[in-house]
């Protein structure tokens, strides 16, 4: 019995020293596997892979469709502060949960801790890591899985429930990326992250935007791991089309959807050291050692990119960010909004980049005007300064509200000094500031310029809160609530100063208008000076395609001409003559 057992032991670590030589070429990097000859979705386009047409949305395109693009931002409009309960509560907050496989956490939670330091992200914004190694596609398509029940103990380790999880961010592969022949694995594929979308909103009630990301590169590990990984955003690209198309599985809108509105986060797949046409590629040393798991540097490359992504995209960053609003931004969509007040008839004309014309009358010809987010729902409120009293309509409920607070000569300076997603009323009188916190009824004042200054609060040092400024004499002096003071000499007595984020880093920059040229001191790109306008027209600096930069932009006898950073030149007629413009309110 012993020889037979010696002679099976010896049997296995034979076979053992035979086999493993060959195990470890499986399961290790192959970093001579540079690139694999596919072409990434988002630069296959029109082309086809097996018969299929590349890129990311229909019709080989890499931009949603503008009815889906639509619907998106309309969902991320919605997302709100939360109770525990789910109800609306601008002391409550809202989650955004990772589901997802070993990558995915490992990717996440690399993430986490970058999207909590950012000081622009929204602070009642909780970031909770749901994804968990070992745990494909298959195991999260069952709503019985233990996963769900892992995450429901994460949502109570991190302070939030379920109903206050809001957004969601998928990365998901069947075990071991075999997903067979084309095109049938990848149908399987597709229908469990469909399973899994379904069951993330019986289980998240409030939940509205669903991100899905593709795997990176796989071709380090070995062929059957490397296609594995390609054929995986043909899935989420499935998933995404079924939506678009109208699939009623998935349908977002009417009542009680079954599902949140879904669309691509960022696509990671790029061939290997071949660049993708943005400049992407994998390395071997963004792998571990299996040449599939992400090592810290590959984590990091992936939490830069999904941060960039939550910071920049039309709809992600309503929702993420604290500060992408702008002053004339009536529908919340993150573009500011061609509007006027007409003293004539006290009508305000808004033009919604995205809800459309309306007309609301609303003040007194003399009236100073202050639109701000006085309701903190994302969108300008209609706001008038008189006689030191404010009157102002909520945008969430279409309440009109009046409260005394300041005298009749101050200059109103309404922002979010708090960095509570709500303005405050706030007021400039010589040298001294005045707020009234409409969250708490707190009062604050603070002694900062002097009677001849200009203001200009702005977020200067981007940490979410507005800061006192003013311009004298063509020096700007600036109290950072997080960076504290700092003084610096631009511009000239006479300009008039067009404070904005012109270089869309999170932070305002100084720049005036002098006779139709634009100067401009960016925090990142530095001086500039743009010839835009003549000397008579009014500055109307916003940021008109939501890409997250002031445009530069003038107002002339009733029409808007506007050189937008993301989509060039444009005019617009709208208004005439003797109106005022809104961008321009806070023109000192």
């Amino acid at each position: 019995m012993k020889k037979l057992f010696l002679l099976v032991t010896v049997s296995i670590l034979c076979y053992a020293l035979s086999v493993s030589p060959v195990l470890r070429q499986v399961s290790a990097a192959d970093c001579t596997r540079t690139s694999m000859g596919l072409i990434p979705l988002n630069d296959l386009g029109a082309g086809t892979y097996n018969g299929v047409q590349g890129g990311l949305y229909p019709g080989g395109g890499n931009i949603r469709p503008a009815a889906h693009e639509s619907g998106g931002i309309e969902q991320a409009l919605a997302v709100r502060p939360l109770d525990a309960n789910g109800q609306p509560n601008a002391g409550g907050k809202y989650v955004l949960l990772s589901i997802g496989m070993s990558n995915t956490t490992q990717e996440f939670s690399t993430f986490k801790p970058l999207a909590d330091a950012d000081p622009r992200k929204r602070a009642n914004l909780v970031i909770v890591d749901g994804a968990q190694g070992s745990r494909d596609a298959v195991d999260w398509s069952n709503p019985n899985s233990s996963t769900w029940t892992t995450v429901a103990t994460r949502l109570t380790q991190a302070g939030v429930t379920a109903s206050q999880v809001q957004i969601v961010w998928l990365k998901q592969q069947i075990a071991g990326d075999n997903l067979g022949i084309f095109p049938t694995g990848v149908n399987t594929l597709r229908d469990r992250l469909r399973d899994i979308t379904l069951i993330a909103k019986s289980k998240y009630p409030n939940l509205r935007v669903l991100y899905l990301s593709s795997r990176s590169y796989g071709g380090y590990h070995g062929n059957l791991r490397g296609m594995g990984a390609y054929q995986n955003g043909f899935a989420v690209k499935q998933l995404v089309e079924e939506q678009i198309n109208g699939d009623p599985r998935l349908a977002y809108t009417g009542s009680n959807p079954p599902a949140p509105w879904i669309a691509w986060g960022p696509y990671f797949w790029a061939d290997g050291l071949t660049p993708r046409s943005d400049g992407l590629t994998w390395a071997c040393s963004d792998y571990s050692d299996d040449g599939i798991h992400p090592s810290p540097a590959g984590r990091q490359k992936i939490a830069n990119i999904l941060l960039n992504f939550f910071k920049t995209d039309s709809t992600a960053r309503l929702w993420f960010l604290n500060s992408h609003r702008t002053a004339a931004d009536f529908d919340g969509d993150g573009k500011a909004d061609v509007a006027v007040f007409r003293p004539s008839d006290t009508v305000w004309y808004l033009n919604r980049s995205t809800q459309g014309f309306t007309a609301t009358q609303f003040g007194l010809s003399t009236d100073k005007l202050a639109p701000a987010d006085f309701d903190g729902d994302g969108k300008t409120d209609i706001a008038v300064f008189r006689d030191g009293i404010w009157y102002w309509l909520n945008s969430s409920d279409n309440n009109f509200n009046a409260l005394q607070f300041g005298l009749a000569s101050d200059v109103p300076v309404p922002a979010d000094y708090t960095g509570d997603g709500r303005a405050e009323l706030a007021v400039y009188r010589a040298g001294m500031w005045f707020t009234w916190n409409l969250t708490n009824s707190q009062f604050n004042a603070v002694q900062f310029g002097i009677a001849s200054d200009k203001p200009v609060p702005a977020d200067f040092d981007g940490d979410g809160k507005t800061d006192f400024a003013v311009y004298r004499d063509g020096v700007w002096y600036m109290l950072g609530s997080t960076a504290g003071f700092t003084v610096v000499q631009f511009g000239i007595a006479s300009d008039k100063p067009t404070v904005g984020d012109y270089d869309g880093d999170g932070k305002a920059d100084q720049a005036v208008y002098r006779s139709g040229i634009w100067y401009i001191l960016g925090s990142t790109q530095g001086f500039y000076a743009v010839q835009f306008g003549i000397s008579n027209d009014i500055p109307i600096a916003a940021d008109y395609d939501g890409d997250g930069k002031t445009d530069v932009a003038v107002f002339r006898d009733g029409v808007w001409y506007m050189l937008r950073s993301g989509q060039g030149f444009s005019a617009v007629q709208f208004g005439i003559t003797n109106d005022k413009p809104i961008p321009a309110v806070f023109v000192p």
